[in-house]
């Protein structure tokens, strides 16, 4: 009986150990995106590309510069679990799409953000978990929970997405003087923002 179980346990063991775990997709390198990503773009949106949408004409980016000087792909842990998570610009035949792909275990989960008026112009950017930061319709100082991604359209205030564990929520951050970082009122008012 005991060399029976003994068998038993080896075979488990040795089955176990052929199964290899699953892991983490590899994070993007510089401007590219993981082939394994780049599948799962192509299955959503025919004929997309990573790339800035098409510029607006008379708008420039915040800092003057143009849009390609944008950065076509941002990184950070969005959804707070430890893993890198990526947010880029697919343009597709059908117009520019923002999504979000989460790390999973064996792959990505892929999020499109809603845009209520998609933006030609959008830089987008990662502000790092703990960063304060104000609401437009708030004076109190709020801070990001996760890594955040923020969209900010040509000639208005950024917008922030929050993640919620299912999707992602925007919530309209006040407008902030980019050489400072303070708000248009602190500006105003002398008050300095320590946004970290």
């Amino acid at each position: 009986m005991k060399t029976a179980l003994l068998v038993a346990g080896v075979l488990m063991a040795s089955a176990c150990a052929a199964t290899p775990a699953t892991q983490l997709p590899a994070p993007p390198t510089g401007s590219t995106l993981p082939s394994s990503l780049t599948k799962i773009v192509a299955a959503r949106w025919k004929g997309a590309h990573i790339d800035a949408p098409p510029a607006q004409a008379g708008c420039a980016s915040p800092a003057g510069a143009s849009a390609t000087a944008a950065p076509l792909l941002v990184t950070g842990d969005f959804d707070g679990d430890g893993s890198t998570d990526v947010a880029f610009w697919a343009v597709a035949p059908d117009g520019p799409h923002l999504a979000v792909a989460i790390a999973r275990l064996g792959g990505y989960a892929l999020h499109e953000i809603a845009l209520a008026n998609p933006p030609t112009i959008g830089s987008i950017s990662t502000r790092p978990r703990a960063a304060r930061y104000r609401r437009a319709d708030s004076p109190m100082d709020w801070y990001f929970g996760t890594d955040t991604l923020v969209v900010t359209p040509c000639g208005a205030a950024p917008v922030a997405y929050l993640w919620t564990g299912f999707g992602f929520d925007p919530v309209a951050l006040a407008p902030t003087t980019p050489a400072s970082g303070q708000t248009a009122s602190e500006a105003a008012s002398g008050v300095r923002a320590a946004i970290r």
